[in-house]
């Protein structure tokens, strides 16, 4: 019998704990063959045999990972790596749309990548009654105010497949979006999240467009629902050692990480209690501590044992599996975070805004990890934009 991986022991401790892959699906066999590449050649057919077991792109509903996260800039990344698979259609998608600019075909694009990839995970969706095997779709992160565009793509979004969830920012208009497309029974993803006034308005958002749906006697076969924290991309603000400082706290890499922790802990156990239907999602996944020359990995070790979703960049998982045997799990997301940790965190105002429960949702839009990461993910956007414009060139060069 093959030895159990990293993560078979880490979903051991909680049969409703899920592993989602942080890319597009259609990249998995790439990532795969690279691991594979630079093992040992002792070591290789455990391994080729276990990540088959991770993703099985021949029997997908065998699989442990049980979902996809996806967006534009990961789109990009699949069309980079199968330039082979991608240029031709792209090419003859622009000679399709003479009049078409630049905009509307980087959307069409960004559209075919979601269908392809929501297609692989089809079979998951099917075998598990509708539960699992969504592929994850973010509405363009360059418009995370224009309720009404966002709207319409997610709609679009959600046309290419019934297992298509649609990842709304979590800014006062991505919360009424995402209220809305569960009004109409379409699977959500509150992404762009970082602090529990956030988390907490999204599940009063679901419970309300939930309630219409019933009232409406909408089919819910294809909703769900997923919380994104996004624990680095807070952690690792400026804005944090600032805050700190003018407190008159020194931060360690351990208070950051703990502070991440403890606000996902905090809303698991809320949220829970809240009756939300849904998962809480843990991603940007650091690794880190390192205590007394050892290398941790508290964003997944700290908060293992529940019922939630970890979504996995491909990084992530190489780490686990290159680390496996130094790398032993226990249920961790119902503990306490350390009391003087805590109370040395509640001292800096950009962790105890986040760790409270309540805050004006205009404040939503200009928290410092949410500017960062909307103009982070626009750039990246905009590279996509900018490589269907220079397809555009060669086309009509030649």
């Amino acid at each position: 019998m093959p030895r159990k991986s990293v993560v078979d022991r880490l979903l051991e401790l909680n049969p409703e704990t899920e592993i989602w892959w942080d890319s597009s699906p259609l990249l998995y066999g790439n990532w795969k063959k690279k691991m594979l590449d630079k093992a040992p050649p002792k070591g290789r057919p455990e391994l080729e045999e276990q990540l088959t077991r991770l993703f099985n792109e021949d029997d997908p509903k065998s699989s442990l990972i049980r979902g996809v996260t996806t967006n534009p800039p990961i789109s990009l990344q699949t069309i980079e790596e199968r330039p082979d698979i991608w240029l031709p259609w792209v090419d003859e998608l622009i000679r399709d749309n003479p009049y078409a600019n630049a905009e509307v075909l980087f959307w069409k694009t960004y559209l075919e990548v979601i269908r392809r990839g929501s297609e692989m995970m089809k079979p998951i969706w099917k075998a598990s009654d509708h539960r699992q095997g969504y592929l994850s779709a973010q509405v363009d992160p360059r418009y995370p105010l224009n309720e009404e565009l966002m709207f319409k793509q997610a709609l679009e979004l959600a046309a290419q497949n019934p297992n298509v969830m649609v990842k709304c920012p979590g800014t006062a208009e991505g919360i009424r979006l995402l209220c809305r497309l569960t009004a109409m029974g379409i699977a959500t993803n509150c992404t762009v999240a970082f602090t529990l006034p956030q988390f907490l308005s999204v599940t009063d958002a679901v419970h309300s467009g939930l309630a219409e749906a019933k009232a409406n006697n909408v089919s819910m076969y294809r909703w769900r629902s997923v919380i994104t924290h996004m624990a680095a991309r807070y952690e690792e603000r400026q804005e944090f050692d600032e805050s700190a400082a003018n407190a008159g706290v020194s931060l360690t890499l351990e208070d950051k990480r703990w502070a991440g922790i403890a606000i996902f802990r905090k809303a698991y156990k809320i949220t829970r209690r809240r009756g939300y239907p849904g998962k809480m999602l843990f991603c940007s996944i650091r690794r880190g501590p390192v205590i007394n020359g050892v290398e941790h990995f508290w964003h997944i070790e700290q908060v293992a044992g529940g019922s939630m979703v970890y979504t996995c960049p491909p990084g992530c998982l190489s780490y686990l599996w290159e680390h496996d045997a130094s790398l032993i799990f226990r249920p961790t997301i119902e503990e306490e975070i350390p009391p003087k940790v805590l109370e040395k965190l509640l001292r800096v105002p950009y962790f105890a805004e986040a760790y409270a429960e309540e805050m004006d949702p205009a404040r939503y839009a200009t928290l410092a990890p949410t500017v960062f990461t909307i103009q982070q993910f626009s750039q990246a956007t905009e590279k996509m934009v900018e490589f269907i414009r220079e397809r555009i060139a060669a086309v009509v060069k030649s």
